[in-house]
């Protein structure tokens, strides 16, 4: 969706939002960035924070037990994505370590197909929408 600012693009999707029934559609929101901020994967991580219940969890070890539990139990067969999912959300993790000799160009493929598998996994259990504010 696209427009001038103020014609009422949030608001739109804030009354989508609530007509949804959550029980049968897992929404996931995620703000991007405003033009020059250098967070990558911003909007992904708000999503991963939130499917993986991470926003209220503490730190240190509770967090990455949360973070693991959670992921699991979306798909076993997500194991093998865990410790680029723990280093995106920079989660320290002495168990699920990502490989050293991962760098650039191996280093974001690795994180877009972990990505991928979790988004693809969670949409197997129930249709999954995302939203992102504010893409430029």
């Amino acid at each position: 969706m696209v427009g001038e600012a103020g014609v009422g693009k949030s608001r739109l999707i804030h009354e989508l939002v609530l007509s949804i029934d959550k029980n049968l559609i897992t929404i996931l929101e995620g703000r991007c960035q405003s033009y020059g901020a250098v967070t990558p994967y911003k909007a992904i991580l708000d999503f991963l924070r939130s499917a993986l219940d991470l926003k209220n969890a503490a730190a240190g070890t509770e967090l990455e037990t949360i973070a693991i539990e959670n992921i699991l139990s979306i798909d076993s067969e997500l194991e093998q994505h865990i410790p680029s999912l723990l280093h995106l959300l920079t989660i320290p993790s002495n168990r699920y370590t990502i490989n050293e000799q991962s760098q650039g160009g191996m280093l974001r493929s690795e994180f877009e197909q972990a990505l991928a598998a979790i988004l693809i996994g969670m949409s197997r259990q129930k249709p999954l929408l995302l939203i992102f504010e504010d893409w430029h």
